[in-house]
This record gives C-alpha cells, sequence and structure tokens, in this order.
C-alpha cells in the first residue's frame, strides 16, 4: 500500500540516511568552495598589489628624476640657455615625459620642450590647477589622468614647485607631462588566466588603463566594490575580484584584478561530482537496509491489522496471534484485552446511548418552551397581567403544578404572592400570602441570599414549614429573580414528584428566571414612563391654559370678522353666528383657546366631510401659529423688562455716594412706573437680644 507503515518506515531510514549524507556532502562542498574562494581572492589581491606597486614606482621613477633636476641640479640658479638644455636632456634621456615646462611665478610658460610638437608660442597656464596648486601649497602636484587630443594616449601631470632658497618663496613650477601609456603596457604584459582582468579607475569610476586597451578607449565607467570578493566585474560578468589602492598626491587610483568565478572555482567542480557519486552509492545502500528493517518491524503490525479489521466487522471472537515477547507482542496482548473489555460495554452502551439521547431531547424541550414563554411575555406590557400569565405559560410548558410569583415590598423585609396558577395559589393571593426575607421557607432563603434552592422532599427538610394550601407537594425549586444585581423577587415553582428537579432542569429554569425578571422590570418602567408622562402632559396643559388665560385677558382684539368684502373687530360682546355655521375649535394641547366660525352663503348648505377636514386642518396651523406669536411676544416683554432693569441698576451702580444712590432709584422708579411719588426712606432695626 502506498501509505502503509513499511513504506513509511522505509522512506523515513532512506531519509534519515540521505539527509545525513547531504548534510556531510554540503559542508565537504562549502569548505571546498570556502577554500577554493579565499585562494582565488588571495591571488588576485596579490595581482592588485603587485600592479599598484610597478604603477607606484613608475610614478615615483619620474617625480624622483624631476626632484633630480630641480634640486641636485641647481635649476633654479641656471640662465634661461641652461634649464632649456638640462630640460632637453631630460626629454631625450628618458620616454616616459611628452614634453616639459618651465612656468612664471605668475603661470606663463618661460620654457617648453616637447617630443611630438614644435612650440612656436608659449602659454599661459595661470588659471590651470597644474599651477595654482603647487604655487599656493608648495606641494608636488599630480593632476588626473587625460588624453591626449593628438595621439589619443592617456597622460597625466606632474608639477614640481621651485623655491628660491633664499627668500623661501615659490618662483617657479616645473610641469612635466608624463605618458601613462607604459602603464598600460605593464597591464597588458601581465600574465593573466582566460577572461582575466587587471585595470585602474580614477575617482570618478572612469577606468584610465586595461589590459585590453579597447576598454578604456570605451571611456567604459565601472564602480568599484568597497571591498574584496564576489562581484560583478567591469565587463558584468560574475568574478573574484581585489582592489588595491594607490594615491598619487591628491590622486586617489585604485588597481583591480579580477578573475571570472568559473575559471576560480573550477576545481570544485570535480570535487562536486566525486561527492554526489558517493551519496548516491551511499543511498543505494540505505534504501536497501531500510526496506529490510521495515520489513522486520511491520510484518507483526500487519498481523495485528488485519486481526482488527475482522473484530470491526462485528466478529469480537478474533484474537491477535502473539509470536513475539518484545513490544509488539504485549502490543498484541493488550489488543486481545481490550477486544474482551468491548464486549462487556457494547451490551450497555446502546441503553446508556438511549438515556442521554432522552436527556438531550428533555432539555432541548425546556429550552424551546423557555423561548416561547420569553416570546409571550415579551408582548405583555401591564403588569397586573403579566405576572398571572407567566405562573399560566410556565405551568402548562413545563408541566408543574404550582408555579408563583413573589416580589419584594419597598422595604425589601417581605416577599408578597404577586400570582400563582395553582387553586391553592389562589387562596394565597386572596389573604394576601407574604414571606419574610431571610426568615421564611425556601422563598425567604432565595431572596435574602440571591442564591437558587432546592428541596427534593420538602417534609424531610425543617426549614419548610407545612403549607395547607399545597399538600401534594414532594419537590420545590425557588430561583431568584435579579436585575442588574438587584434581588426583586422570587420564581417558586413546585411540583408532585420527589426529587422533580435535576441539575439540568435547575440550569434552565435559571434561564427562564432571568428572563421572567426582566419582564417584570420591563413592564415597571414602562408603567413609570406612562406615568410620568401623563403627569407631563397634565402639566403641560395646566401651565398652557394659564398662560393663554393671561394672554386673553391682555388682549383688546378678541376676534375678526370677515363677511368677504371687509374685516371687523369683535369686542368683548362677540359675534353672533348665523344658521347653519361651522364652528371649528381651534385646540393646543387639548385645551381650547379659540374658534373658527365658518357660516355658508347659502344658509341650507350641508357641509362636506373634506370641507371640514380642510377648516380642522386650518385650525390645527392656526393653533400652532397663535401659540408661536404668544411665545414671541411673552420672549419680547421679558427682554424690555431685562433691558429696563439693567438700565436702571447701571444708573444705580454709577452714582458715587448714598445721596446719589437714593436720588437715582426714586427719580428712574419714577420715569419708568410712571407713579406721581416714590419715597425712598432708610430703616435699621435694633438687633435681637
Amino acid at each position: 500500500m502506498q501509505n502503509s507503515i513499511r513504506t513509511r518506515l522505509a522512506i523515513t531510514f532512506v531519509a534519515l540516511a540521505a539527509s545525513l549524507l547531504l548534510v556531510v556532502g554540503a559542508v565537504l562542498a562549502w569548505q571546498s568552495y570556502a577554500k577554493d574562494r579565499e585562494q582565488a581572492i588571495i591571488l588576485q589581491n596579490e595581482l592588485a598589489t603587485r600592479i599598484s606597486n610597478q604603477v607606484v614606482s613608475y610614478m615615483r621613477e619620474q617625480e624622483s628624476a624631476l626632484l633630480e633636476l630641480v634640486k641636485v641640479r641647481g635649476f633654479s640658479g641656471l640662465d634661461h640657455d641652461q634649464q632649456t638644455q638640462l630640460l632637453s636632456e631630460l626629454l631625450s634621456f628618458t620616454d616616459a615625459f611628452d614634453s616639459l615646462a618651465l612656468l612664471s611665478s605668475n603661470g606663463r610658460e618661460t620654457i617648453v620642450v616637447s617630443r611630438t610638437q614644435i612650440i612656436s608660442q608659449l602659454g599661459d597656464r595661470s588659471t590651470t590647477d597644474e599651477f595654482i596648486i603647487p604655487q599656493s601649497s608648495g606641494q608636488i602636484y599630480y593632476s588626473p589622468v587625460q588624453f591626449s587630443e593628438n595621439t589619443g594616449e592617456p597622460f597625466l601631470y606632474i608639477a614640481i614647485p621651485i623655491e628660491n632658497i633664499r627668500t623661501g618663496v615659490i618662483e617657479n613650477v616645473l610641469l612635466a607631462e608624463v605618458r601613462f601609456k607604459p602603464v598600460w603596457d605593464l597591464l597588458a604584459s601581465i600574465s593573466l588566466g582566460e577572461g582575466s582582468n587587471a585595470y585602474i579607475v580614477d575617482a570618478n569610476n572612469k577606468v584610465v588603463a586595461h589590459n585590453n586597451p579597447s576598454v578604456v578607449i570605451r571611456n567604459t565607467l565601472f564602480t568599484v566594490p568597497s571591498q574584496d570578493g564576489i562581484h560583478d566585474g567591469v565587463s558584468g560578468n560574475r568574478v573574484i575580484l581585489a582592489i588595491s589602492k594607490i594615491s598619487l598626491g591628491a590622486q586617489d587610483l585604485k588597481i583591480v584584478a579580477e578573475t571570472p568565478t568559473s575559471e576560480a572555482f573550477a576545481g570544485i567542480v570535480k570535487t562536486e561530482l566525486t561527492i554526489t557519486a558517493l551519496l548516491l552509492i551511499a543511498v543505494a545502500i540505505a534504501i536497501g537496509l531500510g526496506w529490510f528493517a521495515a520489513r522486520q518491524i511491520v510484518e507483526p503490525i500487519e498481523d495485528l491489522t488485519a486481526t482488527a479489521e475482522i473484530i470491526a466487522n462485528g466478529d469480537l471472537s478474533k484474537k491477535a496471534n502473539i509470536r513475539r515477547m518484545d513490544e509488539i507482542g504485549k502490543l498484541g496482548r493488550i489488543f486481545n484485552q481490550m477486544t474482551e473489555q468491548l464486549q462487556s460495554v457494547l451490551t450497555g452502551l446502546e441503553q446508556r446511548v438511549a438515556e442521554r439521547t432522552q436527556e438531550l431531547e428533555n432539555r432541548a424541550a425546556q429550552l424551546q418552551a423557555i423561548a416561547d414563554v420569553a416570546r409571550s411575555i415579551s408582548t405583555i406590557q401591564d403588569i397586573d397581567q403579566l405576572l398571572p400569565d407567566i405562573t399560566k405559560l410556565v405551568s402548562e410548558r413545563f408541566g408543574y403544578y404550582h408555579v408563583g410569583i413573589f416580589l419584594l415590598d419597598e422595604n425589601g423585609d417581605y416577599a408578597i404572592l404577586r400570582a400563582a396558577n395553582s387553586e391553592g395559589g389562589q387562596k394565597m393571593l386572596v389573604r394576601h400570602h407574604r414571606l419574610q426575607v431571610g426568615q421564611q421557607g425556601i422563598v425567604g432563603y432565595v431572596t435574602a441570599g440571591g442564591r437558587a434552592r432546592i428541596a427534593l422532599d420538602v417534609g424531610e427538610e425543617a426549614v419548610f414549614f407545612s403549607n395547607p394550601d399545597l399538600p401534594d407537594t414532594h419537590s420545590e425549586v425557588a430561583l431568584p429573580l435579579i436585575v442588574s444585581g438587584t434581588i426583586i423577587g422570587a420564581l417558586d415553582i413546585q411540583s408532585t414528584e420527589v426529587g422533580a428537579f435535576s441539575q439540568e432542569s435547575i440550569a434552565s429554569l435559571a434561564i427562564l428566571a432571568d428572563q421572567v425578571a426582566i419582564a417584570i422590570q420591563n413592564a415597571r418602567s414602562l408603567n413609570l414612563a406612562r406615568r410620568a408622562l401623563q403627569e407631563a402632559d397634565i402639566a403641560s396643559r395646566r401651565l398652557t391654559g394659564q398662560a393663554w388665560r393671561a394672554f386673553g385677558q391682555s388682549m383688546t382684539i378678541k376676534g375678526i370678522h370677515y363677511d368677504g368684502s371687509r374685516s371687523e373687530i369683535i369686542g368683548e360682546v362677540g359675534y353672533q353666528s348665523v344658521k347653519g355655521a361651522l364652528k371649528v375649535p381651534i385646540k393646543l394641547r387639548e385645551l381650547e383657546i379659540a374658534s373658527l366660525i365658518i357660516a355658508p352663503i347659502n344658509p341650507n348648505h350641508q357641509w362636506l366631510n373634506d370641507e371640514i377636514l380642510i377648516a380642522q386642518a386650518i385650525a390645527e396651523r392656526t393653533a400652532l401659529a397663535l401659540e408661536n406669536a404668544r411665545l414671541i411676544e411673552d420672549a419680547q416683554r421679558r427682554a424690555a423688562k431685562e433691558s429696563l432693569i439693567s438700565e436702571i441698576s447701571t444708573k444705580i451702580v454709577e452714582a458715587t455716594d448714598t445721596n446719589k444712590i437714593m436720588a437715582a432709584t426714586v427719580s428712574e422708579l419714577q420715569r419708568v412706573l410712571g407713579a406721581s411719588e416714590v419715597s425712598f426712606r432708610l430703616s435699621v432695626d435694633e438687633p435681637s437680644t
């Protein structure tokens, strides 16, 4: 089988052996690779160092020749012809220089000798670095590598400052155009492997010398890595690269030696092939050993598996054949013991499953009943209707013969029975049955502590007393009704059966008690809200009536009469309506504040329903408009009064002594109130003893 233990064990053995061999091979390959890489870097570094030493030696040699001319041979003390002769001799003595020039203290050429050109006119170099830097610093100056416009060959300038020995002033600068092509020839003469290169890169990342001159001629740019190692070379392929830096005056040059990784690591390929061959041989051996070991281990397990399949098909009499005394043999013996135990367990399993199924069905039925009860009581808002309905629904859905609801009084001293479904419970309601909290019965215990209490046989518990109204009770449970952590009462349930309440049923009834408590609290809250709304409505209508009575008394115009052509003010007498007139009251918050009287042109006109509705709608909008107008007038009067009081107070406060304050007070009151006389009299009572 594809997923058999034998196959998996064989694969595991092979995988372990192959993994170990692969690890060993990988370590050997890595060591070989690291060694070859390190050796290749060392070789390239040695090559770069050797080239840099030769380049520096070449440039120092030319610098020494110039210094010898200036210092040893007393160049500055010679006349013009002698200086010219010495420069010509130096130019003919070595081919390292293409030209030599002597610059005056102002940067003009005084002598120029050249190997390749005939000098017909002396130039001015006062603005060039090869004059300014040595003239100002007194140091030897090396220019960047440049290329001749005539020959295309590379060169650089070496500028030697010439100092007057007596005064210490730099009088001249000896400028030499040094050929850089010998450096090219040097790189080309070095024996390199196939694909290997050696080249020089200046500070601007330009290749100024290469063993293949065409690379320089193409103006190749190359960013030199910061350290030796494996990088992309100047041609873009992966190489082992080493760097050696040299400084010529202020010019920094980098000597780079590189060789392709394919050439550098050629030796490691042979090593890897050898390791691969050894690994294949070792894996083949591991496969054979793994298969043999797996067979020895798995055969007893396969026998045991066949026995288990027979037992799984229903033959519990089948026994495992035990031929070994190792762990697998022990497993076979345990397997036989398990088979025997299984036979005994199966005999009672179906019965236990049936019992558990029945319990689950009962639990589901209880939860469904709780949901039904909660849904039914959630629609009832009157608490006097809610409580009896709860007791009735719980009794019908759960089958208990007595269900009662106790609520605590205002002081929390007594639990008073407020609803019950049984005949005995109705008798208890008639006599206003109550139990002292914490003192009497299960209900007293529950309403005091807030925890459910169960009595499986009331007659055997001394804490309970016999209730003549409920003589058939043999089991009782009381559950607290709690809302927001506050006990508001208890749900009392009694059964005629002994031990009628299991832990599962108690859990279900606890959920029911929570739903009942919430329903009671909601009904109470709704009643309080309705009562508060009614009181607010009564107060609003009373205040509105008082305000409109005062407003009506202050008005001189009691109404307006319009006959189609002109308007007429209605006085205190009022307007006598004609026959068939429609009277529409104008009401504000159920308070009639005015009325519309509409007289038809035809006294026998019968008012249509639409006409009456239009008149009523206009009356409603008129009532709102009148109320808004009254409120605006009231606000304006209050604002005028406050403004007047503020004005009088300002004048009184501005007075600086007692006489002026009293005078300002009486004069302002006389002006505002229109009184004929106003008096202000001080009176001080004697202090009481």
